[in-house]
């Protein structure tokens, strides 16, 4: 009897099992088959940042999208994505004034496994229809890229100040993906989003030089570069000092910002001359020699000759170095021996005068 039971409850444990292994099959066959047969598709792992874009050129087709370089798509979690930057002024549809916004064009990454050319349904929340808010959807109204930029996501194009579709910074978006879908729902917050356009920028950045903007160094002396700061933007250095070339050099400091505002600053080296060498002479008569430019005083170390007596009249100048005019003969100069001729042709003109007298008496 009691084998009978066991075999009993083996069974019956044995069928439950079976029955719970054919119901997880089933259900991760529907699981799979869903997105086919009654056109479901969703991210298999959620969003990320990569999901999310923000588009440029609204007006001239989804072929023609390219990623906005002024609006930042980040995406925040939960669905939300937060725009920032400026959103252009266009005229997307049949260029009339009235459809003049400033158009942002979000891009939502297509879920996996998804086909087609178009987005089944997706509007953002009206609140001129309804106080509260109610979805304005438009079936097969969103085709989707073939080619650049925005291929394989969804780009829909809403007016960012627009009061029918912004409420509290925020819009509403539904997308249903497929026919038959279920909703998904994205939040999109354009409080950050900048809806004229910033004024450029214009203040060039600042360049402190480091010590003096001037200095002097000797021929040879090593150069030290001081270096300088910046506020912003980077600093770029020319110029080079040679300190065994005297001369006046240069250094320029240039800096450029990210707005490409420029600032230059210069410091000045003045490198000096070399010292001229020193010329020494000892041999040669007193007073100064001139070197090369530059004037040196020397010792006389030239022994006078010994004199014997006094010569009258030289004025104490050796005979060897007397000018002309003081030449001497025989010990005395030459003037004092024309004296002496004068006075002695005197003389004898008047002893002769004295002589013819007294012959004539």
């Amino acid at each position: 009897m009691s084998s009978i039971i066991k075999r009993t409850v083996a069974s019956k444990l044995k069928s439950t099992i079976m029955y719970f292994v054919t119901l997880a099959l089933v259900l991760l066959g529907v699981s799979f088959a869903a997105p086919k047969f009654f056109g479901q598709v969703a991210h298999a792992v959620g969003y990320t940042q990569t999901d999310f874009k923000a588009f440029d050129g609204v007006a001239i087709g989804t072929d023609s999208y390219t990623v906005s370089k002024d609006i930042t798509a980040t995406y925040m979690g939960s669905n939300t994505i937060k725009l920032t930057g400026y959103a252009p002024i266009v005229t997307p549809w049949f260029n009339h004034a009235w459809t003049t916004y400033n158009y942002v064009t979000i891009g939502i990454n297509l879920p996996t496994g998804f086909t087609g050319t178009s987005v089944y349904d997706a509007g953002v929340m009206r609140y001129n229809v309804d106080p509260s808010g109610i979805y304005a959807m438009g079936t097969g109204s969103t085709p989707l890229a073939t080619d650049g930029a925005a291929k394989g996501y969804l780009d829909y194009s809403f007016a960012a100040n627009s009061i029918n579709t912004t409420k509290d910074g925020l819009v509403k978006l539904k997308v249903i993906w497929t026919a038959g879908g279920t909703p998904e729902y994205f939040t999109i917050d354009i409080s950050n989003l900048s809806l004229t356009l910033p004024l450029p920028d214009t203040t060039p950045p600042v360049i402190t030089l480091t010590g003096s903007s001037s200095m002097l160094l000797n021929n040879g002396e090593s150069y030290v570069e001081p270096g300088a700061t910046i506020n912003e933007g980077t600093l770029v250095r020319t110029g080079s000092v040679n300190t065994s070339v005297a001369g006046v050099y240069t250094i320029t400091y240039t800096v450029t910002d990210a707005a490409g505002n420029v600032s230059i600053a210069y410091r000045t080296v003045t490198v000096k001359a070399a010292d001229k060498p020193v010329v020494s002479a000892t041999t040669l008569g007193g007073g100064q020699v001139l070197g090369d430019e530059v004037a040196v005083a020397v010792t006389d170390t030239t022994k006078e000759p010994e004199t014997k007596g006094e010569v009258k009249g030289t004025s104490d100048v050796k005979k060897e170095d007397a000018p002309w005019y003081d030449a001497a003969f025989m010990g005395l100069a030459w003037y004092w021996w024309v004296v002496l001729a004068i006075a002695a042709g005197g003389l004898g003109w008047w002893a002769f005068g004295a002589i013819r007298n007294r012959n004539q008496n």
